[in-house]
């Protein structure tokens, strides 16, 4: 790393507003982010999105650098860098799909479910095929849980069909399962432990 973080500090150096930079600045950038440097990483994505507006990627630095303030822990300014990223009706499907998780992601992480719950059923209903969509569903899931809807839980956990991890799932399964026994332990005699409608996230 030590030696590929200078080699991009030279590129960066010598050609400051190069083609060649933009991949050097993106790379070290994302090793920075790595290392949990995140000052260092945001400091590289912000020059590309000051010195590359032009550029068809533009859209994507943008995301990188929202994607870097969540990692840092600044929800609140992850979503002011994303929230130009998803008006843009110019946006390539693949990076709109990202900054959608990474937005959903700024409420999950910030203890706001109700918030991610909205914007992760965004990315699933608009791009059910996207790589984010698994990850979208089973951190949707852990939103439900929490508010104790756990039928719309367990139904987005069974459709992240395509998530690499099997046992993240039956674990997931698992803790949802325990959970509902749990509940219906404490309902009193004759009454259904039933699910709330998942159709008013804003109430």
């Amino acid at each position: 790393d030590a030696m590929a973080m200078k080699l991009y500090g030279d590129v960066i150096a010598e050609y400051p507003l190069s083609q060649a930079t933009i991949m050097a600045r993106r790379w070290r950038g994302a090793l920075e982010e790595k290392n949990r440097n995140y000052d260092a990483a945001i400091e590289d994505y912000e020059m590309l999105v000051k010195h590359f507006k032009g550029s068809p990627e533009y859209n994507r630095y943008r995301t990188l650098l929202a994607g870097t303030y969540l990692s840092s822990g600044k929800y609140s300014q992850a979503r002011v860098e994303l929230v130009p990223v998803i008006d843009d009706e110019s946006i390539s499907q693949e990076v709109l799909s990202q900054a959608l998780f990474v937005y959903a992601e700024s409420f999950f992480l910030s203890g706001r479910p109700r918030n991610a719950i909205k914007w992760y059923n965004t990315l699933i209903s608009n791009f059910p095929q996207s790589e984010y969509s698994d990850e979208a569903r089973l951190h949707a899931a852990t939103c439900y849980e929490e508010l104790g809807r756990l039928g719309a839980a367990r139904a987005l956990t069974e459709s992240a069909s395509k998530y690499p991890n099997r046992g993240v799932i039956d674990a997931r399964l698992n803790s949802i399962d325990m959970r509902g026994s749990r509940s219906s332990e404490e309902l009193p005699s004759g009454k259904l432990n039933e699910t709330p409608a998942d159709n008013n996230l804003n109430k």
